[in-house]
């Protein structure tokens, strides 16, 4: 605190949320407008020391950041931490963030705004295995009607592995709702060959749905969220 307030010395970048916290408590104490404005920023902006970047705080630190911004009503600094919030590993998150104070209005906010990203995600995975389904139900019945087909093992092992794959995406989905989750999943080994049935019969299918699943991420996960539900 001493650094912002000596004429000697230029306003030191604070780069986690701990200091942070500490820093703005006092600067409300004694109504250090100036600096909590100094340190307001700091929970958005870059910061680069002997040459290493680092993400904003609201970055590395989306919850407990979160926490902080609403508790000092900085609420454009906790909508940029809540778009966080909502893609992050919650999990990891609750530890870093545990001793800041979070309301239950919020933390169910929160959980159910991560709900919505990830039903939105396997809403799109479901588009491609409800293929897969169809697929190998017309197989099942064509032989079981008219004992015409071939390899009904491998059959059921297509649709078993269809439903697997969902299981492993939800998941994924819930502790990280996100579209590195989303794409990170797509890639797993134990999913290809359902990937490569989709590839095959469906090319044009899965290539749409992918493309479009990306683009319409990239801007969700671009966009800043609501602080609450009735938020205008």
């Amino acid at each position: 605190m001493l650094q912002y307030v000596h004429p000697d010395h230029t306003s030191p970048d604070v780069c986690n949320v701990v200091e942070l916290a500490e820093l703005l408590r006092i600067a409300d104490q004694y109504q250090m407008a100036t600096i909590t404005d100094h340190l307001r920023r700091c929970l958005t902006s870059v910061s680069l020391r002997r040459g290493v970047y680092s993400e904003p705080i609201t970055v590395r630190q989306p919850l407990a950041a979160f926490a902080v911004a609403i508790s000092f009503g900085f609420l454009e600094e906790a909508r940029y931490a809540l778009r966080e919030v909502i893609t992050c590993d919650i999990r990891q998150e609750l530890g870093e963030a545990g001793e800041y104070k979070i309301s239950l209005y919020y933390m169910q906010y929160i959980l159910e705004l991560r709900a919505r990203r990830a039903e939105w995600f396997m809403g799109k995975i479901r588009i491609l295995t409800k293929h897969v389904r169809q697929y190998c139900n017309a197989k099942i019945t064509n032989y079981l009607t008219n004992g015409r087909g071939k390899d009904m093992n491998g059959t059921y092992s297509l649709i078993l592995r269809a439903v697997t794959m969902e299981h492993a995406l939800s998941t994924s989905l819930a502790a990280r709702p996100s579209l590195f989750t989303w794409k990170q999943q797509l890639a797993n080994p134990n999913h290809d060959n359902v990937i490569k049935h989709l590839k095959k019969v469906q090319p044009k299918l899965f290539h749409e749905t992918i493309a479009r699943c990306e683009a319409e991420a990239a801007v969700l996960e671009a966009k800043l969220p609501r602080l609450t539900r009735d938020e205008v």
